[in-house]
């Protein structure tokens, strides 16, 4: 008797599904050994600040000081090379215009807004304590007077979180001197993010 040995090939339905990882999923849930094929997803970078413009009108009397209640400004950037801030002065609609102005043509011209003969206003920018403060620069941690250009204020050199975000706050104050005339004089400082923070200043 004649015994042929008759080998079978069960043929079937194979259902692979691709993993990260490299393994393979068949469809009687054996494992096998394969190869992926990855996926690249870039994600753009996403920056904010606001608001974009500090704007106030003072009305003060000769010979007096005022200080501005301070405007708090949230700058939100995902960029892992982080951001800078930049200001500049924006007067009447004219940007590079540092002076607080009036309809009638007087003005008060940028200072340290500390009393004297001359009458000036100046600016303040601090740090507000968060999970990604700012560092405040060109010493505009005590008041300065207003930039004609823009001139970085805040910079921040790494930060990977939007959500957070670092906030800052910037005041002001004015002084009028006995010779000034009284009145309403108005005038607003622009802000402008610009990422990374090794970027160039903004042009005009």
């Amino acid at each position: 008797m004649l015994k042929e040995k008759i080998n079978y090939l069960s043929l079937g339905i194979l259902t692979v599904l691709t993993l990260g990882s490299g393994a393979l999923l068949t469809a009687d849930g054996a494992d096998a050994e394969g190869s992926s094929v990855g996926a690249t997803v870039t994600v753009n970078s996403a920056c904010s600040l606001e608001p974009e413009t500090s704007n106030y009108a003072i009305e003060l009397g000769p010979g007096t000081r005022q200080e501005i209640e301070a405007t708090t400004i949230l700058a939100t950037c995902n960029d892992a090379n982080g951001f800078a801030i930049y200001a500049v002065g924006y007067t009447d609609s004219e940007m590079g215009k540092n002076i607080l102005s009036r309809p009638d043509g007087f003005s008060i011209a940028t200072g340290t807004a500390e009393a004297g003969e001359n009458s000036s206003w100046a600016m303040k920018v601090s740090a507000v304590p968060g999970t990604y403060p700012v560092t405040i620069q060109n010493g505009f941690d005590t008041f300065k007077a207003v930039p004609s250009a823009y001139t970085m204020v805040a910079s921040r050199p790494s930060s990977t979180d939007k959500t957070e975000g670092s906030s800052f706050q910037t005041s002001y104050a004015v002084y009028a001197a006995g010779s000034q005339a009284a009145g309403t004089y108005s005038g607003a400082v622009k802000y402008v993010l610009v990422h990374p923070s090794n970027a160039e200043a903004p042009q005009e």
